[in-house]
């Protein structure tokens, strides 16, 4: 990028994106059955079914929603290409859970 300033021209190198190198989401899961709801932010949903991704809906506006059924190997639309990064979170939260957090106690 080129501009004047003080009566000279400068350059900068400008990189375009997001700066952010940590997102965070309010996660909340509510299991039944075979099938978990994940809910982030209360805007959008993903459908776990025997751990497999089945649909993704987002609240769009108050009135607003868009569904999408997940099919392996299909494009995802433009609305939904947070999918991959949520999944991830979805895998690290499974396996946090998955530790074994009990303790040996001994008696004396």
């Amino acid at each position: 990028m080129s501009f004047w300033r003080n009566g000279f021209l400068q350059s900068k190198g400008v990189i375009l994106g997001n700066r952010a190198k940590k997102v965070t989401y309010e996660v909340r899961r509510t299991k039944k059955n075979n099938q978990v709801l994940w809910d982030f932010d209360k805007s959008t949903w993903i459908c776990m079914e025997n751990g497999i991704p089945s649909w993704i809906k987002k609240q769009e506006g108050p009135e607003t929603s868009s569904q999408w059924m997940i099919e392996k190997g299909a494009e995802i639309p433009q609305c939904f290409l947070d999918l991959t990064d949520k999944l991830e979170i979805i895998e690290a939260i499974n396996k946090r859970n998955e530790k074994d957090f009990s303790y040996n106690y001994r008696v004396y």
